[in-house]
């Protein structure tokens, strides 16, 4: 009897639908270009590294007004050599199972914007909001390289329209 239970639960768990799978993620990631292999240390901060970070305010005085809040943070340090990781946290009212895009810009305006990442999708449900991380090739903190300051620029969120929903509140520093 047992053996019968058991089978058909086996039975049920592979006719899943594995189109539903991306609806289960909770914090959606950018993909991203590894600078090189690494293991466990890469995932975590190492001191003597070096940091950008952001602050994403909500503003209804905006046109689309600023919808989004949170946090950016840039990290350079052995492991990523001359790129940067992002981890942006980002939340706000009737985000979910939205697309958005982040970038880099002059001002909040836009100007010069460079995006960051492709489209990602918001979590369905989310409650304290969703996470998106990434590598940039292209910024880096102490412009080693050749590669451009992320302290002389502003992280910008659009809306998959592409109207700009958030900005930092001040250039990265």
């Amino acid at each position: 009897m047992k053996v019968l239970f058991l089978s058909s639960l086996a039975m049920g768990t592979m006719g899943y639908p594995p189109a539903f799978a991306g609806y289960f993620e909770d914090f959606p990631t950018e993909p991203v270009q590894r600078a090189s292999p690494r293991f466990l240390l890469g995932s975590f901060p190492f001191p003597g590294g070096q940091t950008a970070m952001g602050t994403f305010t909500l503003d209804a005085s905006k046109t689309p007004a600023w919808t989004v809040e949170g946090k950016i943070d840039f990290t350079q340090n052995i492991f990523s050599g001359q790129n940067s990781r992002y981890t942006a946290h980002l939340r706000g009212f009737g985000m979910e199972h939205n697309d958005y895009i982040i970038g880099m810009s002059d001002d909040c305006a836009g100007l010069n914007y460079k995006q960051l990442n492709q489209k990602i999708t918001a979590p369905l449900f989310m409650v304290n909001g969703f996470y998106v991380k990434g590598l940039s090739t292209e910024y880096n903190v102490d412009k080693a390289g050749g590669k451009k300051d992320l302290n002389d620029y502003y992280m910008i969120v659009k809306s998959a329209a592409g109207d700009i929903i958030g900005c930092t509140t001040n250039k990265l520093a």
